[in-house]
């Protein structure tokens, strides 16, 4: 084991090159805040930008492995403590033009740049997303090569509980959910587990956790080359050699979940198909009582159970039926139904 920064104990990323069998060297960098759930900060970007960039020019690493230090978390977002006490420092200065905060203008600058340059990265790169792992934990995890959740993963994106849109690549992550469910993620910051994020397309292989050293010493033991793209073939060809980790049925709400959003985007999906007052599915329970009738029209809700019941085409941007917050309250009411099943 070679260490790249022998006085890193408190640093905010931890980086070390394990050598392989063959020779090659295996970069390891490590988010070290573990009492803030490895809320990635300014430091943390500018470290891990320049090792990253570095290990990409080295001909001698074959591949970098992305982690998390504590047990709790692999990063649980963007230090949002450290911007907003940039934004108050800004404000009680008496400035008022929000694009003049150096501070915030240079953290977002510099996390994107570690996004990006995760998602181009030629060499292949191992994400284990262990515990939480949230907005701009998300973005460090999206673009990695080959990404790992573990048991106790939970996934999601939380920016829209402090008044910000999904940002670090979310934009080209969640119109690809399956199902409309990109959407749905975003207006609520729903949590995804295993399942949920590996059919979402965020994650690729189930691991226990407990086999986390395990990988690390089969990684040890591959024939890594100076070919790249050899070097992605031998890492997927790692991970799927690894004993099948079967998800319990409750690990995969997220496919019916989807289901629901679909539905929500197109009410009714046929004016020839009966449609329930109440979204329900076998075996959930019938809400308490009905929605008012001024609330089913308000919100594109069927008036009445009546396979006669007019069509409606979505979306038709005009009116109450149409409005954004109207297609928030349609998932979030049929999603609650489908999620007691």
């Amino acid at each position: 084991m070679t260490e790249v920064d022998t006085n890193a104990a408190e640093a905010p990323v931890l980086f070390e090159e394990r050598v392989a069998g063959n020779g090659t060297r295996i970069g390891i960098a490590t988010l070290n805040a573990p009492r803030t759930l490895n809320g990635f900060s300014l430091p943390m970007a500018h470290l891990l930008l320049q090792q990253l960039n570095a290990w990409a020019a080295d001909e001698g690493i074959a591949m970098v492995v992305l982690q998390g230090a504590g047990e709790k978390a692999f990063c649980a977002g963007g230090d949002l403590h450290s911007l907003y006490q940039s934004m108050r420092a800004y404000r009680d200065a008496g400035q008022s033009d929000i694009r003049g905060n150096d501070y915030a203008a240079e953290f977002f600058d510099v996390e994107y740049r570690v996004d990006y340059l995760i998602h181009t990265y030629s060499k292949p790169i191992l994400c284990w997303g262990h515990g939480i792992v949230m907005g701009g934990g998300i973005g460090l995890m999206s673009g990695a090569s080959h990404r790992v959740v573990s048991e106790r993963s939970k996934l999601a994106f939380p920016e829209i509980t402090v008044g910000l849109f999904p940002d670090v690549g979310g934009s080209w992550l969640l119109p690809r959910v399956p199902g409309n469910g990109g959407l749905f993620l975003a207006l609520t910051g729903a949590l995804l587990n295993p399942g949920d994020a590996i059919y979402a397309g965020l994650a690729d292989v189930h691991v226990a956790e407990e086999r986390r050293s395990a990988v690390f010493d089969a990684l040890l033991q591959v024939a890594w080359s100076a070919d790249a793209a050899r070097n992605h073939e031998r890492l997927s060809q790692l991970l799927l050699s690894l004993p099948a980790m079967r998800l319990p049925a409750r690990c995969w709400p997220m496919p019916r979940r989807s289901m629901r959003c679909a539905q929500a985007m197109t009410w009714p999906p046929s004016s020839n198909a009966s449609v329930p007052c109440r979204p329900m599915m076998r075996g959930c329970r019938p809400h308490r009582r009905p929605l008012p009738p001024v609330h089913r029209v308000r919100h594109g809700w069927p008036s009445n159970c009546s396979a006669a019941a007019p069509a409606r085409t979505w979306p038709a941007f005009t009116g109450w039926n149409t409005s954004p917050p109207c297609i928030a309250l349609r998932m979030v009411i049929l999603l609650k139904a489908s999620a007691r099943c």
